[in-house]
């Protein structure tokens, strides 16, 4: 008898991503894989070869290329077991042949056939240390009928995730897709033994319990969303007396911040994670970046903390001082009292945000919220001051980038007008990273071609909409009413200017 084998010929990690068990069953499951492990990875796939061509070609190449380095105390058959894992065996997964034996109801085939390496891979992922914290998978169906609100499941599988959320979104927006978004206390990083090495990949071990936190539907990302989180025996238990749960809710303001969602510490919802506390959950980033990209995000960052200290000793100055008093250096005083080179709360908030970015491998709003406050109705031109890092962050993917900056902007800044010219402010920044120049950049071929397509929410209010429309195209500058003052419609059109 043959194994079972899933062809997909046009496989990715985010193949693997959304590779994900949507039925929830009930499963006698495999014992006796947990139990001490001491074989070879030869020998773990022995009665594998019958179903899967040139096998031991790959078994070679994943002991080659396996990863030895002894922090965690991985054998080198445990390292390559990883590695053959996460490999593309011509166009057959070897993740996902594993995991249909282990979602099938007749647990015949994972005992004869996948027993041993499921007892080698199992002794390797428990070396690696726990990863706790949000990470996210995508399924490519609407499925969320299926889970109900504080029901709680198991999965069979090894699931794969990332702890950056755009890597699905991108992958499965405009389509009838649903984002998983799970709470772990117990993920293994296999990014450093994975055959993709520079891609951020955690898994969730085979029988993890899930307790269905919110099912909704991403207005954002027009798709479904589903919150999940990991649940230990302890959690299970205290479920089943818990009889109402507190929630904490943002109330509605002009602009209703349907995003936000607090982090809380317990489960009933009352004591709030502080950002400083993130800490435990912080992960390296990738060491790869394409070099011209990664001088553009210094310069941006530079350039706007340096011209927030050049311009701080002269800020809210009528023009008439700036003409008699032209800025030339750095200079201490002036209107905020700062010692020379001193920046002002507007490069405060870009370090904040792209701090948040960084620590967070992703857009968390309520961690941004945390190290800002909000008003609304607020319209200031802090919020596109402090807005590049979101372009910078998200520049690959054109449309998430323009749908956060709108959402950056309303953390702090409630007017519509702010949320619409972050939303333009970010589309030019990102085709800038891309290198398209100036001229083309804000010509009205580039808006209806490019621009416009990211733009996928309720029309821009007019006074953004005459912008766009070449409204600071004035020679005069200020003498024809360009202003650079507070407001945020004045400094979009002094800033493209």
């Amino acid at each position: 008898m043959k194994i079972k084998i899933l062809i997909d010929h046009h496989y990715s990690l985010i193949h693997q991503l959304t590779d994900v068990d949507c039925e929830i069953k009930t499963l006698t499951p495999v014992k006796g894989y947990e139990n001490n492990c001491n074989i070879t990875l030869e020998e773990t796939v022995e009665s594998l070869r019958d179903g899967i061509a040139h096998l031991d070609d790959y078994v070679k190449q994943a002991k080659r290329r396996a990863n030895t380095n002894p922090l965690y105390g991985l054998t080198i058959d445990e390292s390559a077991a990883i590695y053959l894992y996460t490999m593309q065996l011509n166009d057959r997964s070897f993740s996902r042949m594993l995991n249909e034996a282990l979602r099938y109801k007749d647990q015949t085939e994972v005992k004869h056939y996948w027993f041993n390496y499921l007892r080698l891979i199992w002794s390797a992922l428990k070396k690696l240390p726990s990863i706790k914290g949000n990470v996210y998978q995508g399924i490519t169906r609407r499925i969320k009928e299926k889970y109900l609100k504080k029901q709680v499941f198991t999965w069979w599988g090894i699931t794969s995730c990332t702890q950056i959320q755009d890597n699905i979104v991108s992958a499965i927006r405009d389509k009838n897709s649903t984002l998983l978004k799970i709470k772990i206390l117990n993920g293994k990083d296999i990014s450093a033994y994975s055959c993709k090495s520079n891609e951020n990949e955690i898994v969730l071990l085979p029988g993890i319990r899930l307790r269905v936190n919110n099912v909704s539907y991403n207005a954002n990302f027009c798709i479904d969303e589903i919150s999940l989180e990991e649940i230990n025996d302890e959690t299970l238990e205290s479920i089943t007396t818990l009889n109402q749960t507190k929630k904490c809710t943002v109330k509605d303001g002009p602009l209703d911040k349907i995003w936000l969602d607090c982090r809380f510490k317990d489960q009933e919802g009352t004591t709030i994670i502080k950002p400083n506390e993130y800490e435990a959950y912080l992960t390296e980033p990738p060491e790869t970046i394409d070099e011209s990209i990664l001088n553009r995000i210094k310069g941006s960052i530079f350039g706007l903390i340096l011209g927030d200290a050049l311009g701080a000793h002269v800020e809210f100055r009528p023009h008439s001082y700036l003409v008699a008093n032209p800025v030339t250096d750095l200079q201490g005083g002036g209107t905020w009292g700062l010692e020379k080179g001193q920046f002002t709360d507007d490069g405060s908030m870009i370090l904040c945000l792209a701090n948040s970015l960084v620590a967070r491998h992703g857009f968390e709003p309520y961690d941004q919220l945390v190290r800002y406050k909000c008003a609304h109705g607020a319209a200031g031109n802090g919020v596109l001051m402090r807005l590049a890092p979101v372009p910078l962050f998200f520049y690959k993917n054109p449309e998430i980038a323009v749908t956060l900056s709108g959402i950056s902007g309303q953390i702090t800044h409630g007017d519509k007008k702010a949320v619409d010219a972050c939303s333009y402010y970010v589309a030019l920044i990102v085709a800038a990273m891309y290198g398209v120049d100036k001229n083309r950049l804000l010509s009205e071929d580039f808006y209806l071609s490019k621009i416009k397509n990211w733009l996928k929410h309720d029309p821009l209010v007019p006074e953004i909409e005459k912008i766009v429309e070449g409204s600071f195209m004035k020679d005069k500058g200020y003498d024809a009413g360009i202003r650079g003052k507070g407001y945020v419609v004045f400094l979009r059109m002094q800033s493209i200017r």
